[in-house]
């Protein structure tokens, strides 16, 4: 399975494309069944920003927050959406070893 199937795969189980356009979802699934190259460059336009992610960062002990901006992608957003228990609160690795 390609990065981008496994991705997606968890993208949906984690229900990350709720209140989307349903359409999101169903290139996403497309995507997973057929892999994302099978994808038109108009449905691979609607769903690559979901193959991206901000890590939202993390407050250090101080309690100041690091303001990260590392970009998440590949295995590594796998990894971090594996380890986060929303889409929304997804960490780079330095930030999630930082903690």
């Amino acid at each position: 399975m390609t990065i981008e199937r496994e991705i997606f795969s968890a993208l949906i189980a984690q229900n990350a494309f709720q209140g989307e356009k349903p359409s999101v979802q169903s290139y996403a699934k497309l995507a997973v069944d057929k892999g994302f190259r099978a994808l038109s460059s108009k449905q691979q336009a609607v769903v690559s920003p979901f193959l991206k992610k901000q890590c939202v960062g993390m407050k250090e002990p101080n309690e100041k927050h690091n303001n990260c901006q590392n970009s998440i992608v590949g295995r590594d957003l796998l990894t971090a959406l594996e380890k986060s228990e929303t889409y929304k609160g997804w960490r780079c690795e330095s930030c999630r070893s930082a903690s």
